[in-house]
Protein backbone atom coordinates (compact mmCIF):
# COMPACT_ATOMS: atom_id res chain seq x y z
CA UNK A 1 0.00 0.00 0.00
CA UNK A 2 1.34 3.40 -1.01
CA UNK A 3 1.09 6.00 1.74
CA UNK A 4 0.90 9.46 0.25
CA UNK A 5 0.60 11.75 3.27
CA UNK A 6 -0.97 15.12 2.46
CA UNK A 7 -0.83 17.16 5.65
CA UNK A 8 -2.97 20.24 5.31
CA UNK A 9 -1.98 22.02 8.48
CA UNK A 10 0.52 24.58 7.25
CA UNK A 11 -1.81 27.32 8.44
CA UNK A 12 0.85 28.29 10.94
CA UNK A 13 2.79 29.74 8.01
CA UNK A 14 -0.15 31.30 6.17
CA UNK A 15 -0.78 35.04 6.46
CA UNK A 16 -3.32 36.17 9.01
CA UNK A 17 -5.34 37.77 6.19
CA UNK A 18 -5.89 34.32 4.70
CA UNK A 19 -6.82 33.00 8.12
CA UNK A 20 -9.20 35.90 8.63
CA UNK A 21 -11.09 35.13 5.43
CA UNK A 22 -12.22 31.85 6.94
CA UNK A 23 -12.20 32.97 10.57
CA UNK A 24 -15.97 32.82 10.89
CA UNK A 25 -16.01 29.19 9.77
CA UNK A 26 -12.44 28.15 10.74
CA UNK A 27 -12.76 25.39 8.16
CA UNK A 28 -10.25 23.71 5.93
CA UNK A 29 -11.42 21.35 3.18
CA UNK A 30 -9.66 18.43 1.49
CA UNK A 31 -10.97 15.54 -0.59
CA UNK A 32 -14.54 16.02 0.61
CA UNK A 33 -13.64 16.38 4.29
CA UNK A 34 -13.99 19.55 6.36
CA UNK A 35 -12.14 20.14 9.59
CA UNK A 36 -12.76 22.91 12.07
CA UNK A 37 -10.88 24.60 13.58
CA UNK A 38 -7.69 24.34 11.56
CA UNK A 39 -5.66 26.19 14.22
CA UNK A 40 -6.15 26.04 17.99
CA UNK A 41 -4.28 28.31 20.40
CA UNK A 42 -4.76 27.15 23.99
CA UNK A 43 -3.44 28.30 27.35
CA UNK A 44 -2.89 25.95 30.27
CA UNK A 45 -2.00 27.09 33.76
CA UNK A 46 0.68 25.16 35.56
CA UNK A 47 -0.82 22.07 37.18
CA UNK A 48 -4.10 22.42 35.27
CA UNK A 49 -5.81 20.71 32.30
CA UNK A 50 -7.58 22.26 29.32
CA UNK A 51 -10.28 20.65 27.18
CA UNK A 52 -11.29 21.33 23.59
CA UNK A 53 -12.74 19.59 20.54
CA UNK A 54 -12.43 19.29 16.76
CA UNK A 55 -15.24 18.72 14.25
CA UNK A 56 -14.77 16.63 11.11
CA UNK A 57 -17.48 16.56 8.41
CA UNK A 58 -17.76 14.01 5.59
CA UNK A 59 -19.00 15.79 2.44
CA UNK A 60 -18.56 12.74 0.19
CA UNK A 61 -21.17 10.16 -0.83
CA UNK A 62 -19.34 7.31 0.93
CA UNK A 63 -18.50 6.40 4.48
CA UNK A 64 -14.91 7.19 5.49
CA UNK A 65 -12.87 5.38 8.14
CA UNK A 66 -10.74 7.82 10.10
CA UNK A 67 -7.66 7.14 12.23
CA UNK A 68 -6.78 9.81 14.80
CA UNK A 69 -3.28 10.43 16.11
CA UNK A 70 -1.59 13.29 17.99
CA UNK A 71 1.85 14.21 16.67
CA UNK A 72 4.67 16.63 17.41
CA UNK A 73 6.43 18.99 15.07
CA UNK A 74 9.55 21.11 15.24
CA UNK A 75 9.82 24.60 13.80
CA UNK A 76 11.81 25.02 10.59
CA UNK A 77 14.13 27.91 9.81
CA UNK A 78 11.29 30.00 8.37
CA UNK A 79 8.62 28.97 10.89
CA UNK A 80 7.21 26.05 8.88
CA UNK A 81 6.36 22.84 10.78
CA UNK A 82 8.65 19.82 10.48
CA UNK A 83 6.82 16.77 11.72
CA UNK A 84 8.48 14.33 14.09
CA UNK A 85 8.09 10.65 13.12
CA UNK A 86 6.20 8.38 15.50
CA UNK A 87 9.43 6.59 16.38
CA UNK A 88 11.07 9.84 17.47
CA UNK A 89 8.56 11.15 20.00
CA UNK A 90 10.20 13.79 22.17
CA UNK A 91 10.70 13.54 25.88
CA UNK A 92 7.43 13.96 27.78
CA UNK A 93 8.81 17.21 29.23
CA UNK A 94 8.50 18.86 25.80
CA UNK A 95 6.25 16.59 23.71
CA UNK A 96 2.78 18.06 23.27
CA UNK A 97 1.59 14.84 21.63
CA UNK A 98 2.24 12.94 24.85
CA UNK A 99 0.09 15.45 26.76
CA UNK A 100 -2.96 14.96 24.51
CA UNK A 101 -5.60 12.50 25.61
CA UNK A 102 -8.35 11.61 23.12
CA UNK A 103 -11.67 11.13 24.91
CA UNK A 104 -13.24 8.84 22.29
CA UNK A 105 -11.93 5.99 20.13
CA UNK A 106 -8.93 6.66 17.90
CA UNK A 107 -10.70 5.03 14.94
CA UNK A 108 -14.19 5.95 13.74
CA UNK A 109 -16.31 5.69 10.59
CA UNK A 110 -18.01 8.91 9.46
CA UNK A 111 -21.10 8.47 7.32
CA UNK A 112 -21.92 10.73 4.32
CA UNK A 113 -22.90 14.29 5.37
CA UNK A 114 -22.22 13.40 8.99
CA UNK A 115 -20.19 15.55 11.40
CA UNK A 116 -18.19 13.80 14.08
CA UNK A 117 -16.85 15.64 17.12
CA UNK A 118 -13.53 14.61 18.61
CA UNK A 119 -13.08 15.90 22.17
CA UNK A 120 -9.63 15.88 23.73
CA UNK A 121 -7.77 17.30 26.68
CA UNK A 122 -4.26 18.62 27.19
CA UNK A 123 -2.74 17.52 30.49
CA UNK A 124 0.89 18.65 30.94
CA UNK A 125 3.02 16.58 33.35
CA UNK A 126 4.37 18.09 36.54
CA UNK A 127 7.86 18.46 35.04
CA UNK A 128 6.66 20.05 31.78
CA UNK A 129 8.83 22.81 30.31
CA UNK A 130 7.06 26.17 30.46
CA UNK A 131 6.44 28.08 27.24
CA UNK A 132 4.82 27.30 23.87
CA UNK A 133 4.52 23.67 22.82
CA UNK A 134 3.36 22.78 19.33
CA UNK A 135 1.87 19.72 17.74
CA UNK A 136 -1.15 18.54 15.81
CA UNK A 137 -3.99 16.06 15.80
CA UNK A 138 -3.97 14.22 12.46
CA UNK A 139 -6.95 12.53 10.85
CA UNK A 140 -5.84 9.88 8.34
CA UNK A 141 -7.99 8.07 5.80
CA UNK A 142 -7.54 5.94 2.68
CA UNK A 143 -8.86 6.36 -0.86
CA UNK A 144 -8.79 3.81 -3.65
CA UNK A 145 -6.42 4.56 -6.53
CA UNK A 146 -5.84 2.80 -9.83
CA UNK A 147 -2.68 4.75 -10.64
CA UNK A 148 0.39 2.51 -11.11
CA UNK A 149 -1.60 -0.45 -9.79
CA UNK A 150 -1.74 1.08 -6.32
CA UNK A 151 -4.69 -0.08 -4.27
CA UNK A 152 -4.86 2.68 -1.68
CA UNK A 153 -3.57 6.17 -1.03
CA UNK A 154 -3.42 7.31 2.58
CA UNK A 155 -3.98 10.99 3.17
CA UNK A 156 -4.07 13.13 6.29
CA UNK A 157 -5.37 16.47 7.40
CA UNK A 158 -5.44 17.94 10.82
CA UNK A 159 -5.51 20.77 13.29
CA UNK A 160 -2.40 22.56 14.51
CA UNK A 161 -2.18 23.07 18.27
CA UNK A 162 -0.20 25.89 19.86
CA UNK A 163 -0.33 25.50 23.63
CA UNK A 164 1.03 28.11 26.01
CA UNK A 165 1.90 26.49 29.28
CA UNK A 166 2.90 28.12 32.53
CA UNK A 167 4.84 31.38 32.64
CA UNK A 168 5.54 33.07 29.33
CA UNK A 169 8.91 34.66 28.61
CA UNK A 170 8.66 36.99 25.64
CA UNK A 171 11.84 38.30 24.02
CA UNK A 172 13.11 38.88 20.51
CA UNK A 173 15.41 40.94 18.33
CA UNK A 174 15.22 42.26 14.77
CA UNK A 175 18.10 42.41 12.29
CA UNK A 176 17.62 44.75 9.30
CA UNK A 177 19.56 43.38 6.34
CA UNK A 178 20.25 45.24 3.08
CA UNK A 179 22.42 44.43 0.03
CA UNK A 180 26.03 45.42 0.58
CA UNK A 181 26.04 48.43 -1.79
CA UNK A 182 28.23 51.46 -1.18
CA UNK A 183 25.71 53.74 -2.91
CA UNK A 184 22.19 53.31 -4.21
CA UNK A 185 20.42 54.98 -7.07
CA UNK A 186 16.67 55.53 -7.43
CA UNK A 187 16.08 51.77 -7.59
CA UNK A 188 14.13 49.07 -5.80
CA UNK A 189 15.81 48.42 -2.43
CA UNK A 190 14.99 45.08 -0.77
CA UNK A 191 14.54 45.26 3.00
CA UNK A 192 14.97 41.98 4.88
CA UNK A 193 13.91 42.08 8.53
CA UNK A 194 14.99 38.89 10.32
CA UNK A 195 13.12 38.52 13.63
CA UNK A 196 14.66 36.07 16.09
CA UNK A 197 12.24 34.84 18.74
CA UNK A 198 14.48 34.23 21.73
CA UNK A 199 11.59 33.69 24.18
CA UNK A 200 9.70 30.54 25.10
CA UNK A 201 6.32 31.39 23.50
CA UNK A 202 5.20 32.07 19.92
CA UNK A 203 4.60 35.70 18.93
CA UNK A 204 3.30 37.69 15.96
CA UNK A 205 5.75 40.56 15.44
CA UNK A 206 4.50 43.58 13.50
CA UNK A 207 6.00 46.94 12.70
CA UNK A 208 7.35 49.37 10.15
CA UNK A 209 10.62 50.58 8.67
CA UNK A 210 10.85 54.36 9.22
CA UNK A 211 12.91 55.87 6.41
CA UNK A 212 14.21 59.43 6.96
CA UNK A 213 16.13 61.69 4.61
CA UNK A 214 19.12 63.86 5.58
CA UNK A 215 16.76 66.54 6.94
CA UNK A 216 15.05 64.09 9.33
CA UNK A 217 11.81 63.92 7.33
CA UNK A 218 10.07 60.52 7.12
CA UNK A 219 9.70 59.71 3.42
CA UNK A 220 8.37 56.14 3.62
CA UNK A 221 7.17 53.53 6.15
CA UNK A 222 7.12 50.00 4.64
CA UNK A 223 5.24 47.44 6.78
CA UNK A 224 6.93 44.51 8.50
CA UNK A 225 4.85 41.32 8.71
CA UNK A 226 1.64 43.08 7.76
CA UNK A 227 -0.18 39.72 7.81
CA UNK A 228 0.91 38.97 11.41
CA UNK A 229 2.42 35.54 10.79
CA UNK A 230 3.62 33.50 13.77
CA UNK A 231 7.24 33.13 14.82
CA UNK A 232 7.78 30.08 17.01
CA UNK A 233 10.12 30.04 20.02
CA UNK A 234 13.86 29.69 19.36
CA UNK A 235 13.40 30.30 15.62
CA UNK A 236 14.07 33.12 13.19
CA UNK A 237 11.74 34.32 10.45
CA UNK A 238 12.59 36.83 7.74
CA UNK A 239 10.03 39.33 6.46
CA UNK A 240 10.83 40.89 3.08
CA UNK A 241 9.49 44.14 1.65
CA UNK A 242 10.72 46.84 -0.68
CA UNK A 243 11.33 50.56 -0.87
CA UNK A 244 11.66 52.46 -4.15
CA UNK A 245 13.22 55.91 -3.55
CA UNK A 246 11.86 58.84 -5.53
CA UNK A 247 13.70 59.99 -8.65
CA UNK A 248 14.93 63.04 -6.69
CA UNK A 249 16.24 61.06 -3.71
CA UNK A 250 19.78 62.07 -2.80
CA UNK A 251 22.15 61.93 0.13
CA UNK A 252 22.11 60.22 3.53
CA UNK A 253 19.07 58.16 4.57
CA UNK A 254 18.38 56.49 7.90
CA UNK A 255 16.32 53.27 7.93
CA UNK A 256 15.02 52.15 11.33
CA UNK A 257 12.99 48.99 11.84
CA UNK A 258 10.61 49.18 14.80
CA UNK A 259 8.80 45.95 15.75
CA UNK A 260 6.35 45.26 18.57
CA UNK A 261 5.50 41.71 19.67
CA UNK A 262 3.89 39.63 22.40
CA UNK A 263 1.06 40.26 24.83
CA UNK A 264 3.27 42.74 26.68
CA UNK A 265 3.77 44.83 23.50
CA UNK A 266 7.54 44.62 23.75
CA UNK A 267 9.63 46.52 21.21
CA UNK A 268 12.87 45.91 19.31
CA UNK A 269 14.65 48.32 16.95
CA UNK A 270 17.45 48.23 14.39
CA UNK A 271 18.96 51.19 12.47
CA UNK A 272 20.91 51.26 9.21
CA UNK A 273 22.34 54.27 7.31
CA UNK A 274 22.67 54.30 3.50
CA UNK A 275 23.67 56.84 0.86
CA UNK A 276 21.66 57.41 -2.30
CA UNK A 277 23.54 58.86 -5.25
CA UNK A 278 21.55 58.52 -8.52
CA UNK A 279 23.52 58.03 -11.75
CA UNK A 280 22.28 61.25 -13.36
CA UNK A 281 23.56 63.23 -10.38
CA UNK A 282 26.89 61.44 -10.60
CA UNK A 283 27.12 62.44 -14.27
CA UNK A 284 26.23 66.06 -13.49
CA UNK A 285 28.76 66.25 -10.65
CA UNK A 286 31.47 64.78 -12.88
CA UNK A 287 30.67 67.32 -15.59
CA UNK A 288 30.83 70.19 -13.10
CA UNK A 289 34.10 68.85 -11.69
CA UNK A 290 35.49 68.51 -15.20
CA UNK A 291 34.54 72.08 -16.04
CA UNK A 292 36.15 73.36 -12.84
CA UNK A 293 39.38 71.50 -13.64
CA UNK A 294 39.32 72.77 -17.23
CA UNK A 295 38.81 76.37 -16.18
CA UNK A 296 41.50 76.10 -13.53
CA UNK A 297 43.98 74.60 -15.96
CA UNK A 298 43.24 76.91 -18.87
CA UNK A 299 42.70 79.93 -16.64
CA UNK A 300 46.16 79.50 -15.15
CA UNK A 301 47.72 79.41 -18.60
CA UNK A 302 45.73 82.45 -19.67
CA UNK A 303 46.90 84.28 -16.55
CA UNK A 304 50.52 83.38 -17.28
CA UNK A 305 50.17 84.58 -20.87
CA UNK A 306 48.69 87.85 -19.64
CA UNK A 307 51.63 88.36 -17.22
CA UNK A 308 54.13 87.65 -19.98
CA UNK A 309 52.35 90.04 -22.34
CA UNK A 310 52.37 92.82 -19.71
CA UNK A 311 56.06 92.22 -19.10
CA UNK A 312 56.82 92.44 -22.81
CA UNK A 313 54.76 95.61 -23.17
CA UNK A 314 56.57 97.26 -20.26
CA UNK A 315 59.96 96.42 -21.74
CA UNK A 316 58.93 97.82 -25.10
CA UNK A 317 57.94 101.08 -23.55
Amino acid sequence: MNKNIIVLILLLCLPATVQAQEAAQSIIRAQGLEITPFLLELEVEKGKTVQSEIDLTNRTASAIAINIQPTDFLPGSEGQPMFVPDTEINDVTFSLASWIKLTNDTRIVIQPNQTATFPFEVNPPANAEQGTHYGAILFSYSNASAENNVSEVTQSLGTILLVRYGQARESGVVDLQLPKNLFWGAENITLRNAFANTGNVHVRPKGEVYIKNMFGKIVSTPFINKDASNVLPKTERTFVNNWIPSSTAFGRYTLQSVITYGNSRLETREKVVIWILPIYLVVILLLILGLIIWFLFHGRHAYHRQIIKRHKDSNTN
